[in-house]
């Protein structure tokens, strides 16, 4: 299963950390009730690397999971990449893998980048 987050591709909403990361709940919780035994393998890119593994640190039991383009957090990002600004007072979501990541549960099979 794809999806659209709130806010994206026609979808009505408000984009926010905690709408992404409620709408990725919603999908994979419809998933694990329609098919039960299923193995579901979780799959972000760019920005939705951060919300998989924010669905991973929540407990969501996973047979797999694929980060690509992943980041530590958009606020690191945009302190090494953006101009001199204070991010941390502009940026109201952050999406801080980093302090996630940890919590995920997962085999040692992880690629990092060095973003």
């Amino acid at each position: 299963m794809a999806i659209d987050y709130r806010g994206y591709g026609g979808y009505t909403g408000t984009r926010s950390e905690f709408g992404l990361r409620a709408d990725a709940r919603a999908a994979f919780d419809f998933i694990r009730t329609a098919a039960p035994e299923s193995r579901i393998a979780v799959f972000g890119e760019s920005l939705g690397t951060g919300i998989a593994v924010a669905l991973l640190a929540r407990e969501r039991p996973v047979t797999g999971v694929l980060l690509d383009a992943p980041y530590t957090s958009v606020l690191r990002l945009f302190e090494r990449r953006g101009p001199p600004l204070p991010y941390r007072l502009l940026l109201t979501d952050q999406f801080n893998s980093e302090a996630l990541i940890g919590g995920i549960g997962a085999s040692d099979d992880l690629a990092r980048d060095s973003q």
